[in-house]
Order: C-alpha cells, then sequence, then structure tokens
C-alpha cells in the first residue's frame, strides 16, 4: 500500500535540568529502561502524559484504540542499538479502522541533566553591586525515549525489513546524533564559563545561589532549545529528501561520524 510509506515526526519540546551548587556536587542518576523486544508491559518506557509529546505541523492525534503487541522480531545489532538507545518503543493501530494522514508516525521525548559547579565574588561595576560567576562544566546526560506508531500489519517477521519502520528509525537516529548533544555542550559552555548578575543593597548573601541556578538555567534553557531545532530541521530534511519514506535516502546522509 503506498500509504504505508508516508511518515511523520513529532517533537518534544521539553527539558529537566539538575543543578548543583557551589563546592557540593551530588548527583543521582535515574535508571534508564531498555526497551526489550518482547515489549511486555514492565519492559516499556515509563508512561509519559501524551501532552508532552508535542506536535510538528501536519500531525494528527495518535489513535487511543491501540493495539498490544507483546513479541516482535529481533532485530540486526544495528537496529537493536538503535532501539536501546534511544529507548524505542512500538505502538500498533488496525489501519483499516483508522485512516491517518502519515501511516507511520515518530514522537520523541528528550530531556537533558546539567552537572555544573561554580564560585562567584561580589563586585562593583560604576556604582552597582555584581556578582562575578565561574562556572565549571562535566558533561550533560541526555535521555531519549521514543514512540514509534505503525499498522498493525507491520508487526510480522519482516518487520525490521519493512521500509516504513527504517525511515522511522531514521527518525531516531536524528535525534540519537552525538554532534547535537556536542553542539549544546558548545553553546552552553560558552554562554555559563563567565556570568555577572546584578544585585542590589537588599539581595542577601544567602540569595546568591538561587539568583547563579536560575541563570544558568535560563541560559541552558536557551541552547536546549536552538539544539531542538536544529533536531526539528533535520528530521524535516530527512522527510523532505524521502518524500515521507517513499524514496531511498541517500547514502550520506548519516554521516561517518554518526555512531548510533
Amino acid at each position: 500500500m503506498a500509504r504505508d510509506k508516508y511518515s511523520h515526526f513529532s517533537l518534544m519540546i521539553h527539558s529537566r535540568r539538575s543543578f548543583v551548587g557551589c563546592l557540593l556536587l551530588i548527583l543521582v542518576w535515574l535508571s534508564q529502561p531498555t526497551p526489550a523486544f518482547g515489549q511486555s508491559a514492565n519492559e516499556q518506557s515509563p508512561d509519559i502524559d501524551d501532552a508532552r509529546w508535542s506536535k510538528l505541523e501536519g500531525s494528527e492525534p495518535w489513535p487511543t484504540d491501540l493495539i498490544e503487541v507483546t513479541e516482535l522480531p529481533a532485530p540486526d545489532e544495528t537496529i537493536a542499538k538503535i532501539v536501546k538507545n534511544g529507548n524505542v518503543e512500538f505502538k500498533f493501530y488496525d489501519a483499516n479502522k483508522i485512516r491517518r494522514r502519515f501511516t507511520g508516525e515518530t514522537r520523541m521525548v528528550m530531556n537533558y541533566y546539567t552537572n555544573v559547579k561554580f564560585r562567584w565574588r561580589v563586585v562593583r561595576n560604576q556604582g552597582k553591586r555584581q556578582l562575578a560567576v565561574t562556572v565549571d562544566h562535566r558533561p550533560t546526560r541526555f535521555e531519549f525515549f521514543h514512540q514509534i506508531l505503525l499498522p498493525r500489519a507491520h508487526a510480522n517477521e519482516q518487520m525490521f525489513a519493512e521500509p516504513l519502520v527504517l525511515h522511522e528509525l531514521d527518525h531516531v537516529r536524528v535525534s540519537l546524533d552525538p554532534r547535537y548533544q556536542a553542539q549544546f555542550e558548545e553553546w552552553f559552555q560558552e554562554a555559563t564559563k563567565s556570568l555577572t548578575i546584578e544585585i542590589d543593597s537588599r539581595t542577601k548573601e544567602d540569595d546568591f545561589e538561587s539568583l547563579i541556578h536560575a541563570e544558568v538555567q535560563a541560559q541552558s534553557a536557551q541552547c536546549f532549545e536552538k539544539v531542538l531545532q536544529l533536531i526539528h530541521i533535520r528530521n524535516r530534511e530527512l522527510d523532505r529528501q524521502t518524500q515521507h519514506g517513499e524514496l531511498k535516502l541517500a547514502d550520506d546522509f548519516f554521516s561517518v561520524a554518526d555512531e548510533n
């Protein structure tokens, strides 16, 4: 069916941010679920409210009447790595009962957890009190969750050879491209390596850390939004070049630097 070659990508504009204080660095990492191909209830990604999966132009609401599929074929090593790293969960619907503009669709939640320490000193500049802040950056941790919506007929032994399924997994590969994470680190470190925050006589020293936290958070959020826009643009380009999965993807779309 021609409809089986169409897809759409939905991008989650959301983040979680973690900050640490001046001389104390204590982070407790959340364990990340690893989806198995059996897709049993206790192996799927944690419940994420539907509103957190934001939609791109052209997306439709996902069906509420989904078909549970507990056993899927085992993919090859390359695809298995994409599924694991992207925390991919497959969702299925009855295409005979539900007609969609895009037969397949991929949506994503991307969280990031920053890890910084900072020190400050109070300075005066043209009679104004300021906090001069120096930030020490540690690697940011990124967390991804993906859901791929497919017609139930695609849950067969040849699933991971289906062009539509491979196209949706290419959307996951875009999200996981390490160059976006590296770009975030570059922008974030450049924006926050040294900060100047104005304070007045009423500002107490006990408030300094919260002011610094707020500024670092604001800067990280701006950098993250820019990265999300890059991912958004790249997914649009993926759909443009392949006409939503109808055409073969150019061999050089993903460079050799992509290690997903």
